[in-house]
C-alpha cells in the first residue's frame, strides 16, 4: 500500500513537472508581460521563450522589448545554459551563452539613459516600484535570524564567488551608442570567449573577435569619423594579488579597412597587424613592475589626403617591425623598460602626390633600420640603409613651395584681451583685503601656492632630465638620389637637377664624445658639375668640433646669376667656378680658406651708369678689377679667407658667396694695383670704397714751401713719379687745384694777392709737366685757386683724377 502511495506521489509531481515543462513556452511570455506591466513594457508577440528546468537552460528567439509600440531592444536568438551542480556549491557556471542579432540604440544625456529615444530610467521611476514599508510598519528583526545572516555573510566573504563560462558567443551584434559630441556604432560579426574562469584570484580566457567599430565625434572644432574592422585572437591569464600578473599566450590583433576623417584629413589604412607569441606583464600598485614580450608589427597601404581631395599628402606601401622584444632591466630598482627591434623596413613612401600622374615632392623606394635597442637612457642603431630618394620641388612666383597638399589651416580664434571691468577690479581688491583680514584663509592660499610651485619645480626637473645617449653605427645611401628644383620666383627661372651618388656617415656616438664621426658625400649638379665633401665630426664635445673639405668642379655660373646679381651688382653672362674649401668649426667659431678659380667669367652691369670700365673717373669697378686679375688663360685665382660666428649669420648663402667672391676679387685687385703703382708710391694711393665696392685711386697733394711758385729740388721726385704714372696710364686725366694759406706773403698782402700766388703755382706746374715731361695739355685741367684757412693747412696743389 505504501509503495503504491509513493508511486502515486512520484507520478503526480512528475506529471506536474512535465506539464509545466511543456506549457512553459506558452506561459512565460504572459508572465513576463504581467511583471513588466507596471513599467509600461511588454514582450512583443511572435517570439518564443523556452525554459528547460532540468538543464537550467533558457532559449529565447525573436525577442523584442517594446514601450508603447516603440521597440527598445531586439535580438534574434539568446541561449543561456547554466550548469546545475556548481550552483549547489555557490558557484556560477555556464555551459553556453549565445546571443545573436542584438540591435539597439543607446543614448546618454546627463543622468538619463535612452533606448531608441525612450527614457528607460523614467520608466523605472520609484513611484512605479513596490512601495517600501514605512519605518513604523517594518517588522522587528529576529536576533537569531540576524546572527544567521551575519554567519552567512562571513561564509560568503571567506569563499569568493567562482564564475566559469565554457563558451560565450556573440554574433551579428549592432549597437549604436551616443552622448553629447560623441557617437559610436559597434558591429560585432563574431565574438567567441572560450573557457573563461574567475575564482577571485585568477582569471583566464581565450578570445576570438571579429568586429566593426564606427565612431563619430561631433565636435565643431575637430570632428572625427572613424570606421575599422577589428580581429583579435588571444589567450589571457590574469593572477590577482599584491602584484597583478598578466600572461598572454598568443596575441593576434589586426585593424583592417580603417578609415579616419579628422583634423582636415582622410586617413585610410588597409591593414595594421600585431602578432605576438607571448606577453608577460607585472603590475604593482597600478605601476608596471616588469614586462617581457616578443612581437612583430606590420602596416600595409596607408594613405593620407586632405578631405574631399584626390591629391595625396602621404602614402606608405608598407612598414614592418620584425622581432620586437620588450623587456626591462631587472638590475634597476625602478621599472626601466627596454625595446629591441631586429629590423624596421619601410617600402615606397611618397609625400605630396598630385591627382594627375606627376612626380611627387618626395619619394623613398625603401629604407632599413637594423638592430635597434632603445631605453630611457640609450638609443642604439647598428645601421640605417637608405634606398633611392626622389625629390621634385618648385618655387612659385610668389615664393610658395609646391607641390604641397595640406589641409586648410583653421583661422585663429579671436584672442583679443577683454578689458578688466571695474567690478572685476573691485573683486580683486576685496579678495586682497580679505586675505589680510583672514590670515588663516590666507595661509591656506599660501599653502596652495607653495604646492603649485613645488609641482612646477618637479615638472621643470622632469623636463631637464638628461637626454638619452645616441649611437648610430653607420648611415649609408644605397642608391643615388634624384632631386629636381625649379624656381619661378627669379628671372630668368632657375632649373637644376642634383644627383647624390654616395652618402656615408659612420659611428655617431654621444657616449664617446672624442670619437670622430666620418662624413663622405659625392654629388653631381646638372650634367657636369661635380661636388665632393668629407668631414671629421665631433658633435658631442662640450665645444663641438668639425673639420671638413668641399670641392666643387665646373660649376656653371650664369644659372646662378638671379641669386647673386643683386649682391654683385652684375648679371653673370658666362663663366665657371672651381673651388676647394677647407673649414673648421670650434664651438661656434668658423675659420678656413677657399681657393677659388673663376674661369672665363664675364659680367654685365645691372646699372650701366655705375659701371667703371677702367681708371677713368678715379675708380675701378668690380668688373674692371675682375678683368685686371685674369691671366693668359682667362682665369682669376682667389685665395679667400673664411672667418665668422655661426650664431651671427648676416646674409643668406647666396649673398655670402657673392659678397665673399666680390670682396676677395677687389682685395686681390687692390694688391695688384698697389704692386703696379709701387714705383709711384709718393704720388698714388689706392683705397676701397665700402659703400659701392669700387677701388678708388687717389693722388697725394704736391706740398710747397710758403711763398714758393717754382718747383724746388725736393719736389722733383714727386713730379717725376706723377709724370711716369700718367704716361703708363694714358686714359688718366687729372686736374690741378692750387691752394694757398693765410700765413703766406705776410700781413701787408691781402686775400687777392694770395689767390694770385696760388694761381701762379698751378700754371708753373702745368708748364713744367708739358715742357719737361711731354704730358699733353689736354690731359691737364686747371682749377680755381683757393685759400685753406685751417690751422694745419699747407701750401699745395691738390691733384684729382677726372
Amino acid at each position: 500500500m505504501l509503495q503504491k502511495l509513493l508511486y502515486a506521489i512520484f507520478y503526480f509531481f512528475f506529471s506536474v513537472f512535465l506539464i509545466f515543462w511543456i506549457t512553459a513556452t506558452f506561459f512565460l511570455t504572459p508572465i513576463t508581460n504581467f511583471a513588466l506591466k507596471d513599467f509600461e513594457l511588454e514582450v512583443k508577440d511572435g517570439g518564443t521563450i523556452i525554459f528547460d528546468p532540468v538543464q537550467i537552460a533558457l532559449d529565447v528567439r525573436d525577442f523584442s522589448l517594446v514601450h508603447n509600440k516603440t521597440e527598445l531592444v531586439h535580438f534574434k536568438h539568446l541561449i543561456v545554459d547554466i550548469a546545475a551542480l556548481p550552483l549547489l556549491k555557490g558557484d556560477i557556471a555556464f555551459h553556453k551563452v549565445y546571443l545573436e542579432g542584438l540591435d539597439s540604440k543607446v543614448r546618454l544625456e546627463q543622468e538619463n539613459v535612452f533606448l531608441n529615444e525612450v527614457d528607460v530610467l523614467a520608466l523605472f521611476d520609484s513611484k512605479k516600484a513596490t512601495p517600501e514599508l514605512a519605518a513604523d510598519d517594518a517588522p522587528i528583526a529576529n536576533v537569531k535570524d540576524t546572527e544567521q545572516t551575519q554567519e552567512l555573510s562571513k561564509d560568503a566573504q571567506a569563499k569568493p564567488l567562482n564564475i566559469a563560462i565554457k563558451k560565450l558567443q556573440l554574433k551579428s551584434i549592432h549597437v549604436e551608442f551616443s552622448q553629447p559630441e560623441l557617437a559610436t556604432t559597434i558591429d560585432v560579426e563574431n565574438f567567441n570567449l572560450n573557457r573563461f574562469s574567475f575564482d577571485g584570484s585568477e582569471l583566464s580566457a581565450q578570445t576570438d573577435l571579429q568586429s566593426t567599430i564606427q565612431l563619430t565625434v561631433d565636435n565643431p572644432d575637430n570632428p572625427i569619423d572613424l570606421k575599422t574592422d577589428i580581429t583579435l585572437d588571444t589567450k589571457v591569464l590574469l593572477t590577482l594579488g599584491t602584484v597583478l600578473d598578466v600572461d598572454v599566450d598568443g596575441f593576434d590583433f589586426a585593424l583592417s579597412n580603417t578609415a579616419v576623417a579628422a583634423a582636415g584629413y582622410q586617413i585610410d589604412n588597409q591593414n595594421f597587424h600585431i602578432d605576438s607569441k607571448t606577453i608577460q606583464v607585472q603590475l604593482e600598485n597600478n605601476a608596471p613592475k616588469s614586462i617581457a614580450a616578443e612581437l612583430s608589427v606590420s602596416q600595409q597601404s596607408l594613405v593620407i589626403r586632405p578631405l574631399a581631395q584626390l591629391e595625396t599628402t602621404l602614402s606608405l606601401a608598407s612598414l614592418t617591425l620584425k622581432d620586437i622584444v620588450l623587456s626591462n632591466d631587472k638590475t634597476q630598482l625602478v621599472f626601466t623598460p627596454e625595446v629591441s627591434v631586429e629590423q624596421l623596413v619601410i617600402s615606397t613612401l611618397v609625400a605630396m602626390q598630385g591627382a594627375e600622374p606627376s612626380d611627387p615632392l618626395l619619394s623613398l623606394d625603401a629604407a632599413e633600420i637594423n638592430r635597434i635597442i632603445a631605453s630611457q637612457q640609450n638609443v642604439n642603431v647598428d645601421e640605417i640603409l637608405i634606398g633611392k630618394i626622389g625629390m621634385n620641388a618648385t618655387m612659385s612666383k610668389d615664393k610658395q613651395l609646391t607641390p604641397l597638399f595640406l589641409a586648410p589651416a583653421k583661422a585663429d580664434s579671436d584672442t583679443t584681451p577683454v578689458p578688466e571691468s571695474p567690478t572685476a577690479k573691485t573683486s580683486t581688491a576685496a579678495t586682497s583685503s580679505e586675505a589680510v583680514a583672514n590670515p588663516e584663509k590666507n595661509t591656506g592660499t599660501q599653502e596652495s601656492t607653495d604646492k603649485t610651485e613645488v609641482a612646477a619645480a618637479t615638472e621643470k626637473q622632469t623636463e631637464s632630465k638628461v637626454q638619452p645617449n645616441i649611437r648610430v653605427g653607420k648611415v649609408t645611401l644605397l642608391e643615388p638620389t634624384d632631386a629636381k628644383f625649379r624656381d619661378f620666383s627669379v628671372k630668368p627661372a632657375f632649373n637644376t637637377h642634383l644627383k647624390v651618388n654616395t652618402l656615408n656617415l659612420t659611428e655617431i656616438n654621444s657616449l664617446a664624445p672624442q670619437q670622430i664621426t666620418k662624413f663622405e658625400l659625392s654629388a653631381q649638379l646638372d650634367e657636369y658639375t661635380k661636388i665632393a665633401a668629407n668631414a671629421d665630426l665631433q658633435p658631442f664635445l662640450p665645444k663641438p668640433q668639425y673639420k671638413g673639405k668641399v670641392t666643387v668642379d665646373e660649376l656653371s655660373l650664369p644659372e646662378l646669376s638671379p641669386y647673386v646679381s643683386s649682391a654683385l651688382g652684375y648679371n653673370i653672362e658666362s663663366g665657371q667656378l672651381d673651388s676647394k674649401v677647407s673649414v673648421k668649426v670650434d664651438g661656434t667659431a668658423l675659420s678656413g680658406k677657399s681657393l677659388t678659380h673663376l674661369k672665363s667669367m664675364e659680367l654685365n652691369a645691372i646699372e650701366e651708369s655705375g659701371e667703371k670700365n677702367n681708371l677713368s673717373g678715379g675708380a675701378i669697378s668690380f668688373n674692371a678689377a675682375l678683368g685686371m686679375l685674369k691671366d693668359g688663360d682667362d682665369v682669376v685665382e682667389l685665395d679667400i679667407p673664411i672667418k665668422g660666428d655661426l650664431n651671427k649669420p648676416s646674409v643668406g648663402l647666396s649673398g655670402i658667396m657673392s659678397l665673399v667672391i666680390k670682396q676677395a676679387t677687389m682685395s686681390a685687385a687692390k694688391d695688384y694695383l698697389i704692386t703696379s703703382f709701387l714705383p709711384y708710391a709718393k704720388v698714388v694711393k689706392i683705397a676701397m670704397s665700402a659703400s659701392d665696392h669700387l677701388l678708388k685711386i687717389r693722388f697725394e697733394p704736391l706740398i710747397y714751401r710758403p711763398d714758393d711758385i717754382q718747383v724746388q729740388d725736393e719736389q722733383l721726385e714727386y713730379i717725376s713719379q706723377l709724370a711716369a704714372a700718367l704716361k703708363q696710364n694714358p686714359d688718366i686725366n687729372i686736374k690741378l687745384c692750387p691752394v694757398a694759406t693765410p700765413a703766406e706773403l705776410g700781413s701787408e698782402f691781402n686775400k687777392d694777392d694770395r689767390i694770385q700766388l696760388a694761381q701762379k703755382r698751378g700754371v708753373a706746374l702745368k708748364t713744367l709737366l708739358i715742357n719737361n715731361y711731354a704730358i699733353t695739355s689736354k690731359r691737364l685741367y686747371s682749377c680755381s685757386a683757393k685759400i685753406d684757412a685751417d690751422d694745419d693747412a699747407k701750401p699745395r696743389i691738390d691733384i684729382d683724377q677726372l
